[in-house]
Parts: C-alpha cells; sequence; structure tokens
C-alpha cells in the first residue's frame, strides 16, 4: 500500500477530531492537525496551562514479538507514551506518529489504525500529524505524545521528602511475568488456568495508563513516576533526583491472583516482580496525613493504589528483607531495572 494512500484512509480519519468543535474550544488546549494537508499542526495551549511533551518509540523483536497484530502494536505504542503523561499529572491532547516498515500491507495497517482509533476514544486525544516511511526488514513506531497539565501542579520525580508514603497503583510484576508467558516459559504455562494466562499476556500487550490518576493527585502527591523499568529501578529515580532513600516492603506490594499462584510455586520469581519492567502503573509518594486524600482521589478513579514504603533521610534504595528464604534481597536492591535495549 502506497504511503499517500494510507494517508488518506486510515491516517486522516484519526485526525478528524482536530476539525470539530474542539478546534476553537476555550476550555482546554486547541490542537489542529489542518486535515493532515500541511507538514505540521498548529497548538494553541490554554491559559494557565503548561504542555507536557514526551516520546517513546517500539521496535519489532525487543518491544513486542515478531509478527505481532497491528491493533496490538498500535495500543502499546500509544499507551507507553499516555503513561509518561500520567507520571507528570498530564491530560492527554495529542501526537504524532512515526512509521517505519518493511511493505505496507493493507490489513495490518486496517488493523494498526483500528487500534489508534480505539484509544483516541478511550484516552481522549487526536492524531496531530507524522510520517511513515519503509525500512528493509522489521517495524519500528515512534510517537511523540502531548499534554497539558495545570501551571505549578506537575508531577516530578524530584519532590519526595522523608517521612512521605510511597503508594503504587494497581498490581506489580504482571507484565515481566507475561513477557515469559510470551516467551514460552513451561513453569508459567503449567502453573496458571487459561484466563490467568491471558491476563498476564494481556498486562504485556496492553499496558493499562494511569491517566485519570495522575490528575487526581494533583496537589497530593509530592513526586511521581511510571513504572517501566521496573519497581526497584523506578523508585530509585525518584530517590536520586528527590536526594534521598526510598524504603519499599515487599510483603506489601499488590500482586494479582496469577502473579501471586506462580510465587507460591516459585518464591524466586519475586526478583522479577521488583525489577521487571513494562508494568506502566504508576509510583507516587504523599505526605502521611493526605492518606485518606489519597485513596479517596485513586477511589473516585476507579483504581486500587497501594501504600509499600517510605521516604527517609540517606540515599538509594532499600527493599526490605520480608520474602521468602533464598530470595537475594541484596541483588535486588542493587539491581538496575528491566532495560529496554
Amino acid at each position: 500500500m502506497r504511503e499517500f494512500d494510507f494517508i488518506e484512509k486510515f491516517m486522516k480519519p484519526l485526525a478528524a477530531t482536530a476539525e470539530g468543535a474542539d478546534a476553537g474550544a476555550t476550555d482546554k488546549t486547541s490542537a489542529n492537525s489542518l486535515g493532515l494537508q500541511d507538514d505540521a499542526a498548529i497548538l494553541r495551549p490554554r491559559t494557565g496551562y503548561d504542555l507536557v511533551l514526551s516520546k517513546d518509540l517500539i521496535v519489532e523483536g525487543v518491544h513486542f514479538p515478531e509478527g505481532e497484530a497491528g491493533d496490538v502494536v498500535a495500543r502499546r505504542a500509544l499507551r507507553t507514551n499516555l503513561s509518561d503523561l500520567a507520571a507528570m499529572g498530564a491530560a492527554p491532547v495529542g501526537y504524532l506518529l512515526g512509521l517505519a516498515r518493511d511493505g505496507l500491507d493493507k490489513g495490518w495497517l486496517a488493523d494498526f489504525a483500528r487500534g489508534l482509533q480505539a484509544d483516541q476514544e478511550e484516552f481522549g486525544l487526536q492524531l496531530l500529524g507524522g510520517d511513515t516511511v519503509a525500512m528493509p526488514n522489521g517495524l519500528c513506531v515512534s510517537i511523540t505524545i502531548l499534554g497539558e497539565v495545570p501551571q505549578g501542579l506537575q508531577l516530578t520525580r524530584a519532590g519526595a521528602r522523608p517521612r512521605d508514603d510511597l503508594y503504587v497503583s494497581g498490581t506489580i510484576g504482571d507484565a515481566a511475568l507475561g513477557l515469559g508467558l510470551l516467551q514460552g516459559q513451561t513453569l508459567f504455562a503449567n502453573r496458571l488456568s487459561a484466563e490467568e494466562a491471558d491476563f498476564l499476556r494481556d498486562r504485556y500487550n496492553c499496558p493499562q495508563p494511569r491517566v485519570s490518576l495522575g490528575q487526581a493527585l494533583h496537589g497530593l502527591a509530592t513526586s511521581g513516576i511510571d513504572l517501566s523499568d521496573g519497581l526497584v529501578a523506578d523508585c530509585r529515580h525518584i530517590a536520586v533526583a528527590s536526594h534521598g532513600m526510598v524504603e519499599i516492603d515487599p510483603a506489601m506490594v499488590p500482586v494479582s491472583q496469577a502473579t501471586a499462584k506462580l510465587l507460591d510455586a516459585d518464591p524466586m520469581l519475586w526478583r522479577a516482580v521488583l525489577t521487571g519492567g513494562d508494568d506502566y502503573e504508576l509510583a507516587f509518594t504523599a505526605a502521611p496525613e493526605d492518606h485518606t486524600r489519597v485513596l479517596l482521589a485513586a477511589e473516585e478513579c476507579g483504581i486500587a493504589v497501594t501504600r509499600i514504603g517510605r521516604v527517609k533521610a540517606g540515599q538509594g534504595i532499600k527493599v526490605l528483607d520480608h520474602l521468602p528464604a533464598g530470595v537475594d534481597i541484596g541483588i535486588m536492591t542493587g539491581a538496575g531495572g528491566y532495560q529496554h535495549q
């Protein structure tokens, strides 16, 4: 399928909302793709808000298996970027898409566009432009995402203070174990029901960016980050940026039913749970006196949050020795986290 045919058939519908009522709205940042007829889009930030920008790219054979369905690739690419906005407490506005592929199969591209459309509708953003190129082999998807946040209310990694509580959203470790399933690790397949295995695979393939929670934490969270590189590594980023020590109690880390079943079978999988990547949950800190307010804000979003540790004076990260015998806490504490290569 030729590039301009692809743009006309599949990409222009994804940018259509830019020419609708939202284009002149005054209650949010205005984004206009100009119908993808020009080489750039127009953005008009609303008064009192800052723009937040992030970019991630995913590569076939590294971030997803070769031959993966187009809608799965699209949603993974968009959601990893949405998670970056969530970590900053930002609301999505729009995105730019880069697609490099060996050939342009019409059926795959239709699935890809369908996946993007589904997430645009769910998270309230639109395509603003981009580029497509041919590549000798493989597939690479690059997204630059734009969001907005009220001035002075953005979350960063640098605000955690001694005595703050450490929280995470959702459950931890599912994506790392889901990747193990996708890679054919037999222990996982033999221990799980079909529904549990599907759940873990879906947690890797289709992350759940906590966009509403990030915004609900305005004025409550003192720091925040999304868990792309693993719980230990990403909490270390908070510790370094905030010039403190982050202490994690693994006994308090929330896990799903499927992950708990695998941990019962092999406690050594705790290492994967604490250091594996791609959960795309939020880790954040808040003052102890704000605990009830944090829980209420999360409840209003329909997202579970769990207090799993605290911030102390010092530096680095500490994982308490609250795991089954034989699990090497010392190695985990010094681990660098999951590496996206």
